[in-house]
């Protein structure tokens, strides 16, 4: 009786655990734009929360913070651009995980709308900047360290 309560609070415990989305810590390091000089930089903080920064040229150049963090239950991506919203965070919701791919949505945020992450080999990162209308860009990463 005990090792069949056990093993129920086993699976249980698994089943919690492979419903919620983890944090994307394949991102951790640094990413160059392959056909620019945009630098994303990710660190993984706690099981819980990365965070990271962009800089154009020079690290001096910080052109955003950024962080991916767990918070009751739900993953967020969250942009701080000083020169934009008043400085103000900008949250972005994860809506879709698959494999390798994260897609964070905020559809009241003016631009962008959708922000796709997807790591694409192991030193290719794959992201997509989107608006309205799924217009925007996307940006192909290589990782150094």
């Amino acid at each position: 009786m005990i090792n069949h309560f056990k093993f129920c609070c086993c699976i249980s415990m698994f089943a919690l655990l492979s419903c919620s989305p983890a944090i994307p810590s394949y991102l951790e390091g640094e990413w160059h734009a392959i056909n620019g000089n945009v630098v994303e930089v990710w660190e993984q903080v706690s099981a819980d929360r990365m965070s990271g920064f962009s800089y154009k040229e020079t690290r001096d150049n910080v052109l955003e913070t950024l962080e991916i963090v767990r918070e009751d239950g739900e993953i967020s991506y969250k942009a701080t651009v000083p020169t934009q919203n008043d400085g103000k965070t900008i949250p972005f919701k994860l809506v879709s995980k698959k494999g390798k791919q994260r897609v964070f949505e905020n559809p009241q945020h003016d631009f962008p709308q959708r922000l796709i992450y997807e790591l694409i080999a192991v030193d290719t990162l794959h992201v997509m900047v989107l608006g309205a209308n799924e217009k925007g860009f996307e940006v192909y990463y290589e990782k150094r360290d």
